[in-house]
């Protein structure tokens, strides 16, 4: 699995340099170039609704933030914590996090 710090990798870099350059641009400038903005930027989970059509990102940051996490092996470290190995080296025990 990927223990390289995550500001190290070439991903974290395109993303700093993605936000860099939103971060001039407004939230009604967002909404009026897309309709559907609040409708395909919601997820819903446990009951919990997520709106992220009130934050700068869109269909450029989300393939970004998607690149960083497989650069990071998110799977493989989703799969270890949820199968019980040990994901935090400094303690040497499994994290149980998902038992509570």
């Amino acid at each position: 699995m990927n223990t390289t710090p995550p500001t190290e990798c070439p991903s974290w870099a395109a993303l700093a340099a993605h936000a860099e350059q939103s971060r001039a641009v407004h939230l009604r400038e967002l909404f009026a170039n897309d309709r559907q903005r609040s409708a395909h930027l919601v997820a819903e989970a446990a009951g919990v609704r997520y709106d992220y059509s009130r934050q700068r990102l869109g269909a450029v940051t989300l393939r970004l933030l998607s690149h960083l996490a497989e650069e990071r092996g998110l799977a493989a470290w989703r799969e270890a914590l949820l199968s019980g190995k040990v994901v935090n080296t400094t303690e040497n025990r499994a994290a149980w996090h998902t038992a509570l």
